[in-house]
């Protein structure tokens, strides 16, 4: 949400420049990015119930002081708690949202700090924790970030200067300083002088009435304001920022205004807010966005978030597309096309939105060319890679499955991207030994290709085999005599794939929509279970109607050799001898295709660690990971080749791609070891094994019907269509009874 301007111009307040993680961003960066890791979220609630932006939140905070003063921001429930042992321990009953003010929580502080010693020396020691432990540890965290933003603007010993508020005098001169650090050393320097204006013994102190104590803290107070303001006045930037917080704490909402406008034209005008291209591809991404600047492209970036768009646009794109499939199986070509057109349209629109978004942290990063920088940016440019190729085999193959692939790869990844991007600034610095740009824009941009196609042919090989259950449902409900053993096996394995993928794929779904909040949780899971008791009668229905195929419908006409209209949307997915072709060759094109990258990308991995270890192969997870890639994707190739497998084979071997693509791109990541050990987090873990079952899911029902169950798919269509100029250049039939159709006749007696 766009922050408000009255009464206090919060939207000025967020634009100002600071410098955190070695980068200049505007402050609205840093709260949305520290209220995720506290929240999971970019906005709360406050007292009222009203929704208020990250920034106010940060504001709070920054002048909430120390933690005897306990300003605003104690009362906002902000900090997460999502796990029920946590919740017992800490004696809290679960609210809406889970989450928590730390005035709910102060009273459990010091559990808290026992407990958060404890975990420190596991973790010291290196061993293992559980589940609750580590719901622990992230409390402990997230109230450690909540105290560290005090700290930065407070003469607090925690202030760590981790945010520097106060630019340099001059372009090229200091350094960004801190301004809790400035206060500590100012409160340092004066002390001594505070101690012989103010000399007290604790036992004249401790002999004091309240009403004595309250006016000697107001006169210390009042002079330590007097000796901070002097000592500010050699720091103008310091001093200007310390009026600001001090008209926010005061409700001061005119001066607090008038501070924010004039801050950065006075202490911020030098600091460069564009980049300087050097090359002509430079200037071609720089320009667009120059002219609104770095500071406000990011703010702009940040409230408009554009990933978070294009998510809802994948799940338009997805629906349009579905119901498209259920409008063919109902007979309805017009509306299916219709419906199909509509679907790639949406998926243009997202994919134009999401071209513009990588782009633009292009721009913010200043490094032209490189779109991959971290794990983050690494979903959001496969999503992108994976719509964008998508969309040219629709062009190619107009059959509506490239719509599904492409909506469903790119809401998978927006949501991938979500739930990374919760834990730190996702713009952030690479480390040294990565921060190359040609390496980043070479390596990484073609093996990242290599995973985008390797996820497309899994998906399209995930497609195929949907499509051979629905063929062997209508081959069954089609064959005539008595079904045997092994056809009613087939049809009920094919019956429970249909079911099971589609529920196990919304479960999923399920786990990641609950990170976005946009539903009440009980709602979504009622809807989910709904949907799977909903599948599952469908699942039975099905079988009985086969099991009862004999006998005739209510117009007297025999039921066997007729799909009945329940099984319409199943039969609907059936692979005719064109799909059929169709889908194969899709796959064998993006596997080929994927062989290539991957390689390409694989070699000059090798070259960079080289020039930058002293080896071209160490055995690194991550490097073994593309290798494995490299030879899966080799071995499709050379098995379709040598008429090892055909289009089934093709695809299950496509499917079990996928799992090896998602080892290699945050499995590798999990084990903690080589040189490529970054990003890890246990959610990624849990991530990975749900996503592989549901591959294997895929995967075992794909291998196990036999082929003699689904032939159909694989016949040639008797009729064929009749070219209008097969019609014109054909000679007239001769009528019956003439002397040519005689001597037809004679001939065939000869």
């Amino acid at each position: 949400m766009n922050p408000k301007t009255e009464p206090y111009d919060l939207d000025a307040f967020g634009r100002v420049p600071v410098v955190e993680g070695g980068r200049v961003k505007p402050l609205d960066t840093v709260a949305r990015v520290n209220l995720r890791v506290v929240s999971g979220r970019e906005e709360f609630e406050d007292e009222t119930g009203k929704k208020q932006p990250a920034i106010r939140w940060y504001l709070d905070v920054l002048t909430s002081g120390s933690p005897e003063v306990r300003g605003a921001a104690w009362k906002h429930r902000v900090i997460r708690i999502d796990n029920e042992q946590v919740l017992s321990a800490l004696e809290l009953r679960p609210v809406e949202g889970l989450r928590y003010s730390l005035e709910e929580l102060s009273p459990k502080f010091s559990l808290i700090g026992q407990r958060a010693a404890a975990l420190g020396k596991k973790v010291d020691n290196k061993q293992k924790l559980d589940q609750t432990e580590t719901k622990f540890k992230e409390l402990v965290d997230r109230i450690n970030t909540v105290f560290h933003i005090a700290a930065e603007s407070d003469a607090l010993p925690s202030a760590t200067g981790r945010v520097l508020f106060l630019p340099p005098a001059s372009e090229g001169g200091e350094t960004w300083g801190s301004f809790g650090v400035l206060r500590q050393q100012i409160e340092t320097q004066m002390r001594p002088q505070l101690q012989a204006e103010f000399p007290i013994s604790e036992d004249a102190l401790s002999k004091m009435s309240k009403e004595e104590k309250k006016a000697l803290n107001d006169k210390l107070r009042a002079r330590m304001a007097v000796l901070e303001s002097a000592a500010f006045a050699q720091n103008p930037p310091a001093a200007d920022w310390n009026k600001l917080l001090n008209a926010y704490r005061e409700k001061q909402s005119d001066e607090f205004n008038t501070v924010v406008r004039e801050y950065r034209g006075k202490h911020a005008g030098h600091i460069s807010d564009v980049n300087t291209p050097h090359s002509f591809f430079e200037k071609v991404v720089y320009s667009p966005f120059n002219s609104l600047g770095k500071l406000r492209t990011e703010v702009t970036f940040n409230r408009f978030q554009p990933f978070y768009q294009c998510t809802g646009l994948y799940v338009i794109g997805f629906v349009l597309s579905m119901i498209g499939f259920a409008a063919s199986a109902a007979q309805k070509p017009h509306a299916a096309g219709a419906l199909r057109r509509s679907g790639t349209y949406i998926l243009i629109l997202a994919l134009v939105v999401h071209t513009i978004a990588l782009f633009a942290r292009m721009y913010l990063m200043n490094r032209a060319g490189v779109f991959v920088t971290n794990l983050y940016s690494s979903a959001v440019f496969i999503g992108w890679g994976c719509v964008a190729l998508c969309l040219v085999l629709e062009r190619l193959f107009p059959i509506g499955v490239g719509n599904v692939v492409a909506a469903t790869l790119g809401l998978a990844t927006c949501i991938v991207a979500h739930n990374l991007g919760t834990q730190q600034d996702t713009l952030e610095m690479m480390e040294a030994v990565l921060d190359t740009n040609f390496w980043l824009a070479t390596h990484v941009t073609t093996v990242t290709l290599g995973y985008t196609a390797t996820f497309v042919a899994g998906f399209l090989g995930a497609i195929y085999v949907l499509c051979v259950l629905g063929t062997v449902v209508r081959d069954s409900f089609e064959s005539r005599g008595e079904p045997t053993v092994g056809a009613l096996l087939a049809f009920g394995t094919a019956v429970v794939g249909l079911v099971a993928v589609p529920v196990f794929f919304l479960w999923f779904l399920k786990v990641a929509l609950e990170k976005f909040e946009l539903v009440n949780l009980i709602l979504l899971d009622g809807a989910f279970w709904l949907a799977a008791a909903a599948g599952v009668v469908y699942g039975l229905a099905l079988m009985l109607l086969r099991v009862s195929a004999g006998g005739v419908d209510g117009h007297g006409k025999p039921l066997q050799g007729q799909v009945p209209p329940l099984a319409q949307p199943v039969v609907a997915l059936a692979l005719t001898h064109e799909s059929g072709k169709i889908l194969g060759q899709m796959i064998y094109g993006v596997v080929a295709f994927a062989t290539l990258l991957s390689f390409v990308g694989t070699v000059l991995g090798g070259i960079w660690a080289d020039q930058s270890w002293g080896r071209f192969w160490g055995w690194d997870p991550k490097e073994n990971g593309a290798v494995l890639i490299v030879l899966w994707n080799s071995l499709i190739l050379h098995a379709r080749w040598a008429g090892l497998v055909k289009d089934r084979g093709t695809a299950v071997l496509a499917v079990f791609g996928n799992a090896m693509t998602a080892w290699s791109w945050f499995g590798t990541n999990q084990l903690g070891i080589g040189l490529h050990a970054y990003g890890f987090d246990s959610r990624l873990a849990d991530g990975c094994f749900n996503f592989w079952m549901l591959q294997f899911l895929i995967l075992g029902f794909g291998a196990a019907v036999p082929r003699r169950f689904w032939a159909s798919a694989t016949r040639r269509t008797v009729v064929r269509e009749v070219a209008v100029a097969e019609v014109v250049a054909a000679p007239p039939t001769p009528p019956a009874g003439t002397d040519a159709e005689k001597g037809k006749k004679h001939g065939k007696r000869r």
